[in-house]
């Protein structure tokens, strides 16, 4: 019942601001946009004073410590350094923000969010390099649909479109680890492995 009657608590939430508002359980994310960046920041002001209005008019709190911002914009050339508060508390400019396990940077260069998945997939590396010598194909397999696949899959609809010189390292893995499951010699091809 929790999550539901929280849900029920926060639904007006959206028509507080004009902010663009991603709510997922208690994960909430804002956005607003405007051609020209001078009047960014004082339009975002005055939507965090109205969605801190509401925050305090419902009774909730907001974490200063996860709260931060990201300007995603076309031209790098511009000073875009705002200087923006909610409750008096200044909210810090951040280049990437994790949201819901995904990690975004402000030129959605999809570097980052790759180099965390490579650090991922590598640890499920290393249990399948252990446990191959114990176990059949079946297990392995197992394994590797239940440690490796799930992290390679989640979001790729979006971090698999960076260019492929960042994700050449994943793919190399994935290799890498389907012939540890066969002990296929490293010149062996991946893709009869695949199939």
């Amino acid at each position: 019942m929790g999550p539901l009657l929280f849900l029920i608590y926060v639904n007006d939430f959206p028509c507080a601001s004009s902010f663009q508002t991603k709510l997922f359980a208690d994960d909430t994310s804002l956005h607003l946009s405007h051609k020209d960046i001078k009047m960014l920041q004082p339009n975002v002001q005055n939507e965090l004073d109205k969605f801190d209005t509401w925050m305090k008019s419902n009774r909730l709190s907001v974490n200063y410590n996860k709260t931060a911002y990201m300007i995603l914009t076309v031209t790098r050339s511009q000073n875009c350094n705002f200087e923006i508060s909610m409750n008096g508390v200044k909210i810090q400019q951040t280049d990437s923000i994790k949201y819901l396990g995904v990690i975004i940077d402000n030129r959605l260069s999809w570097k980052q969010q790759i180099s965390s998945l490579y650090r991922k997939l590598s640890q499920a590396r290393g249990v399948v390099c252990k446990i191959r010598h114990f176990a059949d194909i079946k297990i392995l397999r197992s394994i590797y649909f239940s440690l490796f696949h799930p992290h390679l899959q989640y979001c790729i609809i979006n971090w698999g479109r960076a260019y492929k010189t960042l994700i050449r390292p994943v793919q190399v893995l994935q290799n890498r680890i389907v012939k540890y499951m066969t002990f296929s010699n490293r010149t062996s091809s991946a893709s009869n492995i695949f199939k």
